[in-house]
């Protein structure tokens, strides 16, 4: 059986295509494809805390790869029955801002945290750490920088 004489290029372009290896885009276009998203802010009620929210760059693979429920314009992950966001926060640093001083809230590695919701006073706030099945409800207290889970609460 002999090939047309058309179909020839077809079968060497395609063997070449297929040797070549992915290759990833100069180090200064990673670098800015990498770099930390800049930190989005919440004033406490009182204007004397600043509240940095610390987020990721892009999501991963996984978080992109979960299955996703549409519903009324919203995106909702099933398995947690909360929704689905692109990038995660991941941090809280709190900031004096008469002094400037900054203190890191300590919150569980590898956390999906939501937005903080403030108390009146502007000392502690509560959010959310969207965990793979189910949401926790959490209470950050601003006088020890400390953050504990609220026990007994699954918020789905």
């Amino acid at each position: 059986m002999r090939l047309p004489l058309v179909s020839l290029p077809l079968v060497l372009s395609s063997a070449l295509l297929a040797q070549n290896e992915y290759r990833l885009p100069p180090k200064q276009i990673v670098d800015v494809l990498e770099a930390p998203p800049p930190v989005s802010a919440s004033v406490d009620p009182t204007g004397k805390t600043l509240l940095l929210l610390e987020r990721e760059s892009m999501p991963s693979i996984a978080v992109q790869s979960r299955k996703i429920l549409h519903l009324a314009g919203h995106r909702i992950d099933p398995n947690s029955r909360g929704p689905q966001r692109g990038s995660r926060t991941l941090g809280f640093q709190v900031m004096d801002i008469a002094s400037g001083e900054t203190r890191r809230i300590e919150v569980p590695a590898n956390s999906d945290l939501g937005r903080p919701v403030w108390t009146a006073d502007g000392q502690r706030f509560a959010f959310t750490n969207t965990m793979d099945d189910h949401i926790q409800l959490w209470v950050a207290n601003l006088s020890d920088a400390s953050a504990k889970q609220v026990p007994g609460i699954k918020i789905t």
